[in-house]
């Protein structure tokens, strides 16, 4: 969830920077991480074992529909791909509830969504990503926004915050 916070966090800097709107959440892939962050000192070396990968941070805008495919891609998945804490997923059984900032997803909507490059493009099988109706690149590296963020925190604290939460 950090890597989808951090990112929310730059991508909608630079979003509101271009654009004057604001994005409505980030959505990372779980297969992109590809450490953990140990206790003890954090280190450039760190961010670079997390994110080894040259992707940069996009936002696309997607409609009603490719949300709607976003979350049943994420719970036919059924891993933990990160998602900003702009949302809250409430999964039972095979139904689901998302809230977006607050709200209920809304079919005359369109939705502004922070990712990688590689997603984009549809990686990891993310096609939902693919053709947005408009899409916006920072041209920044997400490995880059995560040394940003590591460099203005003295100490990293993880919390659980049910941002996700599933039954059976």
């Amino acid at each position: 969830n950090l890597i989808a916070d951090l990112s929310y966090q730059k991508a909608n800097e630079f979003f509101k920077n271009q654009t004057g709107k604001e994005v409505d959440f980030s959505m990372s892939n779980y297969g992109g991480i590809r450490a953990s962050i140990t206790k003890g000192n954090v280190t450039v070396s760190n961010a670079f074992e997390l994110m080894p990968f040259d992707n940069t941070l996009v936002v696309v805008e997607l409609s009603y529909e490719k949300i709607q495919e976003l979350f049943a891609y994420f719970m036919a998945r059924k891993k933990a791909h990160p998602l900003s804490n702009q949302v809250e997923l409430k999964i039972q059984n095979k139904t689901y509830d998302v809230l977006i900032k607050g709200k209920s997803i809304n079919k005359n909507k369109t939705y502004f969504v922070a990712t990688s490059n590689y997603l984009q493009k549809g990686g990891d099988a993310m096609n939902f990503f693919k053709n947005p109706l408009s899409m916006y690149d920072s041209n920044f590296l997400i490995r880059d926004a995560i040394m940003e963020y590591f460099k203005s925190r003295d100490t990293l604290i993880s919390k659980l915050d049910n941002r996700i939460i599933i039954r059976n």
